[in-house]
């Protein structure tokens, strides 16, 4: 019982000081050191994304012969990289990637060989 009564009383014992307020100044240099290490990793990630999906692409390519089971999976998956990768460049305003993408998604589309 006498555990039961110290283990309440030291619940009851408040160990939190206030802490001294933040100059807006130092707020705001503290955020912006933090918005840009989140832009640095963000940036890090999408390159590190783009190299393997091109590894991934040549590899593809170079052994499309050797897929049949698998060409229309592989088909839906290189047409929605190069979607999502050319929407990406539309908003980073790189027209002649887009242009780029978007004939790759083309040629890769499935949906172009059963339509047909």
């Amino acid at each position: 019982m006498s555990g039961f009564i110290e283990l309440q009383e030291r619940q009851n014992v408040s160990t939190w000081a206030p802490s001294q307020t933040i100059h807006p100044s130092e707020w705001l240099i503290w955020e912006l050191k933090g918005r840009a290490a989140k832009e640095q990793g963000r940036s890090e990630r999408i390159q590190t994304i783009k190299w393997l999906s091109i590894a991934g692409v040549l590899a593809a390519s170079l052994i499309w012969s050797k897929l049949p089971p698998y060409v229309l999976l592989i088909s839906f998956t290189l047409c929605a990289v190069a979607l999502s990768a050319m929407f990406r460049a539309f908003e980073a305003r790189r027209y002649f990637i887009v242009a780029l993408l978007g004939a790759f998604a083309l040629i890769y589309n499935p949906l172009s060989r059963w339509v047909a």
